[in-house]
């Protein structure tokens, strides 16, 4: 056992760029107690000006507004056409002619991420949020954990549902946990929850 004072934390205030930092960190310090990246991306030597990161959180409310508006004018595919590329960014879910969208993501794996949300429900926060927000249906248990999955048939009809939808997504190499809650909280998704403040503009 280790006593807690034989550590040490260490914090830098992030404004733009947290989740690409700690991505970073987990793989390149390395973070033994991180598992989730690890493997995923190759280590690299630190290049950086402290000029530029200063700079970059200067600007980060520009940078939010300018990844969001680019994002918005992203084009939108139906769902299962979509072929969003093995690269981190943000994604959305659109009823096909609505201004604002249904869901708002980001992800270190667009591909990935897409897939998972095609497919399965119980790691799919997304379908189960479609089939409890929209369809109605209540989750049942799975493995052993409850609320995590419907039936084969509600399965099939979130799934019919998605068809009906869009489908959009912008690589993002900096910046993408900021101007998704950026895009959350101006445009209201209503199956994102998080931070969420209904604030459509």
């Amino acid at each position: 056992p280790c006593d807690l004072e034989e550590f040490r934390v260490q914090a830098m205030a992030t404004g733009f760029g947290r989740k690409e930092i700690e991505d970073f960190g987990i793989v390149n310090i390395p973070a033994d107690l991180n598992r989730f990246q690890k493997n995923k991306r190759p280590k690299l030597a630190p290049a950086y000006s402290d000029d530029m990161w200063r700079l970059v959180q200067e600007i980060k409310e520009d940078l939010m507004t300018e990844g969001a508006k680019k994002y918005l004018d992203q084009p939108r595919v139906s769902w299962f056409e979509a072929t969003p590329p093995d690269a981190s960014g943000l994604y959305g879910l659109w009823k096909d002619g609505e201004s604002a969208p249904l869901y708002v993501g980001e992800s270190s794996e667009l591909a990935r991420r897409y897939k998972s949300h095609s497919e399965n429900t119980y790691i799919s926060a997304l379908r189960r949020h479609v089939g409890t927000e929209l369809l109605g249906f209540e989750l049942k248990e799975k493995y052993g954990k409850m609320n995590r999955s419907f039936t084969d048939v509600e399965d099939r009809m979130v799934n019919a549902f998605l068809s009906s939808c869009t489908y959009s997504w912008l690589p993002v190499g900096l910046g993408r946990c900021e101007v998704e809650s950026f895009l959350i909280t101006k445009q209201a998704p209503i199956l994102n929850r998080k931070g969420n403040r209904r604030q459509p503009v």
